[in-house]
């Protein structure tokens, strides 16, 4: 691309080989489609769609700055697929058919309708890791949630409980449950305490971006599937100090299994199928039971999600498992940023590129 000032916008492939330009009156238009494909969009200062550059997705460069790569910081470890998801959740959250027709019907004085209502369901044995796991809830950018906590072999303690709603007010039950007790009994008696419409289960030693909510939400309305939730993943191997994505394939599509820490579906559904008493493979068992009467499970992006593998861990994989199922691609150490804090890092060289 030259240099010349001017006015411009590129959907931006992820190798940059073959960008498009088009004409400025197009751009906003073009923009938002682009962003609805997962597409992330590089403008010129002059075009109009720099004014949405606190918009994610979207990156805006000076007209005399040259266009690569490095400077959009995609030749890092999985930051294309970052800036992606980042445009499907700019395109849903700001442009969807439902969020401007709300607009109109707020304009005219109306009531709006409310977005689902989500529990978002914590139950552990570990009540020592609650509260920081209570952290990953009420950074969540979905707002119409509430939070409902199980506590399994825990004695009942006022004092936590205390604890527990100081650290999360959106807190609306604790519950404690004898370590005797299935633990598929115990999440089955924390779906029937919860109101959402929609329930998320979470689980007290993995990380969640504060996008994680509102992906499983926006691929639950777009797909009205029975069960969302996010097959490919992130993880982070303790024993190995090793961090690295797998399955990558398995986004955006349907899908066979739903990882238990991801998923979301109907209440009504939960109370219909439920956990049983079930002490192992909790979810899997559910997740049978939905798939036998041809349940539609889909996978929604991986980002805004990463696993946490230590010994001892429920789930019998060891790390060997991981890796062969991310092709041997491993980074050394814990990476978070590669999908719970954040979008793009800003680029180093300040005012070079901004992007929401």
């Amino acid at each position: 691309l030259s240099t010349t000032p001017r006015t411009w916008l590129v959907v931006a492939p992820a190798s940059l080989g073959s960008p498009m330009t088009v004409p400025p009156a197009d751009h906003v238009g073009l923009a938002i489609r682009a962003l609805a494909c997962g597409t992330p969009v590089v403008v010129s200062e002059r075009s109009p769609v720099a004014k949405m550059s606190s918009t994610e997705g979207v990156f805006v460069i000076p007209d005399e700055a040259p266009l690569t790569v490095g400077r959009l910081g995609f030749d890092q470890p999985f930051a294309y697929e970052r800036a992606s998801a980042s445009a499907h959740r700019a395109a849903f959250w700001g442009h969807a058919s439902f969020v401007v027709a709300d607009e109109y019907v707020k304009a005219l004085g109306f009531r709006v309708e409310p977005l689902p209502s989500v529990s978002i369901v914590l139950v552990t044995r570990r009540p020592d890791l609650v509260i920081e796991a209570l952290g990953a809830t009420s950074v969540q950018k979905y707002e119409n949630r509430e939070v409902v906590v199980g506590l399994h072999g825990a004695d009942p303690d006022d004092q936590l409980v205390r604890d527990i709603e100081a650290a999360c007010p959106e807190v609306s039950s604790v519950q404690f449950f004898s370590a005797l007790q299935p633990f598929g009994e115990v999440l089955d008696t924390v779906v029937d305490v919860s109101s959402g419409r929609l329930v998320a289960k979470f689980d007290d030693d993995d990380w969640y971006s504060e996008h994680h909510l509102s992906d499983l939400v926006a691929a639950w309305m777009l797909t009205r599937a029975d069960v969302v939730g996010k097959t490919a993943n992130f993880a982070y191997l303790e024993t190995s100090d090793q961090t690295l994505g797998y399955d990558d394939e398995l986004q955006y599509r349907r899908v066979e299994h739903i990882p238990g820490g991801t998923m979301l579906a109907p209440r009504d559904l939960l109370i219909d199928y439920r956990f049983g008493r079930s002490t192992r493979a909790i979810d899997s068992v559910l997740l049978r039971k939905v798939r036998a009467d041809a349940g539609y499970l889909y996978s929604t992006t991986r980002q805004g999600f990463m696993r946490r593998r230590h010994r001892g861990h429920t789930a019998g994989f060891d790390d060997e498992w991981f890796i062969r199922r991310a092709h041997g691609r491993t980074l050394p150490g814990l990476r978070l940023d590669l999908a719970v804090r954040g979008a793009i890092e800003e680029a180093e060289a300040p005012g070079n590129v901004h992007h929401g």
